[in-house]
């Protein structure tokens, strides 16, 4: 999930840093300039309108929030074009979800950050896991996962060992999340 976040602000960002470098006083276009020109000329009113609407939102960012942005850019801008295309993937995916499933999508993020970092690393593990099963068993296994992680309460979570594979992230009562009640860390 967190890489799926990222994926979304490398995007966002991906599509802003072209306009900022044109916006600021260079004394010759670089090439990003001269391209991100041609793309403002492309762009329909309505796209311009909502690059602007963007840009005033990354504006009013923090510094350093402003700092990670352009750093997950040129992170995107050095992945293998193939690495490229799934991120713009999974951001159109994402952009295209219901904003009810977008939301229950960030609230799980959320709990999956309060959770302290040994059962974040057995999430991982499990969902890991998960890619070798078949479709069937999978979905299966990811619903059972969904329920241990994130419908369970958080902050009695502790992993256990069932002795199934994938299972040393799931969860009973009796340990604590450090959670605090905290968003997501960007």
């Amino acid at each position: 999930m967190k890489k799926f976040i990222v994926t979304c602000l490398s995007l966002l960002a991906l599509c802003l840093l072209p306009t900022f470098v044109a916006a600021n006083d260079t004394p010759a276009p670089s090439r990003d300039t001269v391209s991100a020109a041609e793309r403002w000329q492309q762009m329909t009113p309505e796209q311009r309108t909502q690059l602007r609407q963007e840009y005033q939102r990354f504006q009013k960012l923090t510094p350093e929030r402003q700092e990670r942005l352009r750093q997950r850019l040129q992170h995107f801008r050095q992945l293998p074009a193939d690495e490229q295309d799934e991120v713009r993937r999974r951001f159109r995916h994402w952009r295209d979800l219901p904003p009810e499933q977008q939301e229950r999508l960030r609230h799980q993020f959320q709990r999956f950050q309060g959770l302290p970092e040994e059962l974040q690393k057995a999430l991982r593990r499990d969902m890991e896991q998960l890619r070798t099963l078949p479709p069937d068993e999978r979905r299966a296994r990811r619903q059972e996962l969904r329920r241990q992680y994130f419908e369970s309460t958080p902050e009695k979570a502790t992993p256990r060992s069932s002795g199934q594979p994938g299972s040393g992230g799931q969860m009973r009562s009796g340990g604590q999340s450090g959670s605090g009640g905290q968003g997501p860390r960007h």
